[in-house]
């Protein structure tokens, strides 16, 4: 008869050996990384990553680093007694337990293993559950359960919590990866489908008088009115409204859906174009942003070298450091 065939040779001659080989992951199964970066907002610094399932990540070990926050020896030995079968270290703690709900376990907290591109396993959470773990420990925070020592952990999620509902946390990705001049066909259509729609809603007003009124003041101008307002109030709201959200992509797109006619005039405005969702939430923060900026500024130079210096930290600011 002949000999069975078996790989437990191959694998070494201990117990322990043939058990860590059993109990590994499946190297093929595991996704892996195809573009490393860091994220900066502020003071913010985070380690992220896109898989090449497209997924976007952001590395525990960074998030852990920066909120303070390290697992216990109990935490880390039940972890590998249960091979992983745990909560990210920086929500483990006992005290957070009643405001981590089981509906946000399921859709927000699993952990991800990837190969990262020195073939090591590492930990991850998808971009998308930074939300759900800074309200954890900002709801923690606010309901006094967090003592003395803890506080600031809260502050530093409340800080973390605006700077991403700000900014896009996966445009903020794609951009310190690079993955943003490699994204393929479908992912672009899904960006662009969370920003748009294909029909025209009804107009309402986005733009408040306070900001043309400020664009009034930034150049010089009397107080303009609606239909003679001069034509370089567009471009500027193209360049500092529009141009930036997704790094000028939705802006292409509003261009194809709403094209000049003959005229030189559009049908629509391009707000009533935005999904109600992302895209006026986006649109608003741009808004109060820019007027805000403009309050400040003395001439239109002095707005320009502010914004450079706002995009450059990609996020809020002390508008005071610019005076």
């Amino acid at each position: 008869m002949a000999k069975k065939a078996t790989n437990l040779e191959q694998i070494g001659e201990g117990f322990e050996d043939v058990m860590e080989a059993m109990l590994s992951p499946n190297r093929d199964a595991i996704p892996r990384s195809i573009g490393t970066g860091n994220i900066y907002i502020s003071d913010i610094e985070l380690s992220c990553a896109v898989l090449d399932n497209e997924k976007r990540i952001i590395i525990n070990r960074s998030l852990a680093n920066f909120l303070g926050v390290k697992g216990s020896g109990a935490y880390w030995k039940k972890k590998k007694e249960e091979k992983g079968a745990l909560l990210p270290e920086y929500i483990s703690a006992n005290y957070l337990k009643p405001f981590i709900h089981q509906e946000t376990i399921l859709n927000y907290l699993e952990i991800i293993t990837y190969e990262n591109e020195r073939g090591e396993l590492t930990e991850a959470i998808s971009a998308e559950s930074i939300t759900a773990i800074c309200d954890i420990w900002v709801q923690a925070w606010q309901k006094g359960a967090l003592s003395k020592t803890k506080e600031n952990i809260g502050q530093k999620a409340y800080d973390l919590l605006r700077a991403t509902s700000k900014v896009g946390i996966i445009a903020l990705i794609d951009e310190a990866t690079g993955y943003q001049y490699g994204r393929n066909y479908d992912a672009l259509r899904i960006l662009i489908n969370r920003y748009l729609d294909e029909y025209a809603r009804e107009w309402t007003k986005e733009f408040p008088d306070e900001f043309f009124i400020a664009l009034d003041h930034l150049f010089g101008n009397k107080k303009t009115a609606p239909r003679d307002r001069p034509s370089y109030y567009g471009k500027f709201i193209k360049r500092f409204i529009y141009k930036p959200i997704e790094n000028g992509i939705i802006l292409d797109e509003l261009e194809k859906l709403n094209p000049k006619n003959e005229s030189g005039y559009r049908k629509k405005r391009f707000h009533q174009y935005l999904t109600e969702g992302t895209g006026i939430r986006v649109l608003r923060d741009r808004i109060s942003k820019i007027t805000g900026l403009m309050q400040i500024s003395e001439s239109y130079k002095s707005f320009t070298s502010k914004h450079a210096k706002m995009e450059s930290k990609q996020d809020w600011f002390d508008f005071s450091n610019l005076e």
